[in-house]
């Protein structure tokens, strides 16, 4: 299975979002890998993310992820 370019990812993680605010769900824990992380950053951005997000990094990310200055 190919991988996804972050804006297929944001494409997928709009319409996901929509089906999943239809079911009553407003947030997600994501395991995905880093492209998920730029792609949600990119969404919360442009104010198109709507979704409560809990997203869990691999330890050799931490200096990156570090540096991109996260809110919680």
């Amino acid at each position: 299975i190919p991988s996804l370019s972050i804006e297929q990812t944001q494409e997928v993680i709009t319409l996901a979002q929509k089906t999943l605010h239809q079911l009553g769900v407003t947030g997600i824990h994501d395991f995905d890998p880093v492209e998920s992380f730029i792609a949600l950053q990119n969404l919360d951005a442009s104010n198109q993310l709507n979704l409560r997000t809990t997203k869990y990094h691999l330890l050799e990310l931490l200096d990156y992820v570090s540096g991109c200055g996260l809110k919680s």
